[in-house]
């Protein structure tokens, strides 16, 4: 069985509008976006700005406040248009390249230095205007260019595939290939979200992510390869452009999702990297006999921010108190052990049926149990104690052990 993976069609996601042409992103004399540029507010709304993702069909009538406003211009509705759905495309028309998804698999049957020699087209013309013949490589197909290696695409994987037979997942690689041929090859590049490749305009000057260099230079070989066209030596001029292109392209959807997926990229950085309410971190110590293996003691002023609107509303109701009241009462026992405050807690934990379930998150979260589902039974008196107790009985799961010192000196 061949590996089962998800891929776009970008030829046929393409639908004729959104094309980005110009190279450079403002304008010089207007310091303005370009209308074909890949800062275009027609195609991608405007830089930083939440009120612009409300708007009708035509974009005549924006901001939220206009929502469910019918536009006098197009006759439809104003309604949330998703920034992340926004894209921009770079048509490249009758010339095609390899879809970056796919290149990396063709790497692995082929070999990553003998397909850019196969990509590569360096040949010279002599003095009559005809072509050199080069000199023969020790790379068979090399110095064809993207065009022929198409035409000769099954014929050089099955190649490559008997030469390199000894390589792991060759034919699952090959089967890939096979099953989303439609999607190997493709002419028109998406200009994604500018939510995943931010800018800045800092007086007038724009100050970008390395993604938007990528395109700009994509964009003016594209642009270079369309003039050529019509010239007689199409090969000399096109292919070696068509080849850097190939590289460009390789480079921005590998740094596009290293800007996703890395340490410091959006998913880590924004939704699991961040603070999350209502959620505490905590030194772990042993939990002492008696408890249940899913139990949970945990330090005073964790409980104080887990459960922050419970204690406030019983405080309201308990006190004969408004809201604001009792969440000045709350703010103060954040800086000292407040007593009735601990009562408050006990009685919670008490009167919760099927106990306080909470997440114990251990990061890095890269195996089954690095999150745990457990149960508060217990709040801490001593103010000074910030550890949570746990089971030691969790502990592999979690790949975790107690730290050395006073805290874990009766393990």
């Amino acid at each position: 069985m061949g590996l089962k993976i998800k891929f776009l069609d970008f030829d046929k996601e393409f639908n004729g509008v959104n094309l980005i042409t110009d190279p450079e992103a403002i304008n010089d004399k207007t310091r303005e976006f370009n209308d074909d540029g890949i800062f275009s507010e027609d195609i991608f709304g405007k830089l930083s700005s939440e009120n612009n993702n409300y708007q009708c069909d035509c974009g005549e009538t924006v901001g939220r406040f206009n929502l469910g406003r019918k536009c006098p211009n197009c006759d439809t509705i104003v309604e949330f248009k998703d920034p992340v759905k926004r894209m921009g495309w770079i048509d490249l028309e009758d010339h095609e390249i390899i879809n970056p998804n796919f290149y990396r698999f063709i790497e692995k049957i082929v070999g990553k230095k003998n397909l850019k020699k196969i990509l590569n087209y360096d040949k010279d013309v002599d003095s009559d205007g005809f072509i050199k013949d080069t000199e023969e490589s020790d790379v068979p197909y090399a110095n064809i260019g993207m065009k022929e290696f198409k035409e000769k695409f099954d014929e050089i994987l099955e190649f490559y595939a008997q030469e390199n037979s000894n390589r792991k997942n060759i034919d699952e690689y090959l089967d890939l290939l096979d099953i989303h041929r439609e999607k190997v090859f493709f002419s028109k590049i998406p200009v994604f979200t500018i939510v995943l490749r931010p800018a800045l305009v800092i007086d007038k000057n724009l100050i970008f992510d390395e993604v938007n260099n990528f395109y700009n230079s994509i964009i003016k070989k594209s642009n270079l390869l369309k003039e050529r066209t019509k010239s007689e030596a199409k090969n000399l001029i096109m292919l070696p452009i068509i080849a850097e292109i190939q590289s460009e392209v390789n480079s921005l959807f590998k740094k596009i999702i290293e800007s996703i997926k890395s340490k410091n990229g959006f998913i880590r950085k924004h939704m699991l990297g961040m603070r999350i309410n209502f959620s505490a971190r905590n030194v772990i110590s042993p939990l002492p006999a008696g408890y249940n293996i899913d139990s949970l003691v945990v330090p005073y002023l964790t409980f104080l921010e887990l459960y922050k609107f419970q204690i406030i509303n019983i405080l309201s109701k308990i006190k004969n108190i408004s809201f604001i009241e009792a969440n000045d009462i709350w703010e103060e026992s954040t800086t000292y052990f407040n007593e009735e405050i601990y009562e408050i807690m006990q009685e919670i934990i008490n009167k919760t049926k099927d106990g306080l379930g909470v997440l114990l998150n251990r990061n890095p979260t890269i195996n089954i149990g690095s999150i745990l589902y457990l149960k508060i039974v217990d709040v801490k008196d001593n103010y000074s104690d910030l550890t949570t107790s746990v089971s030691n009985n969790i502990l592999a799961p979690l790949g975790g052990d107690y730290p050395c010192g006073p805290l874990c000196s009766n393990v």
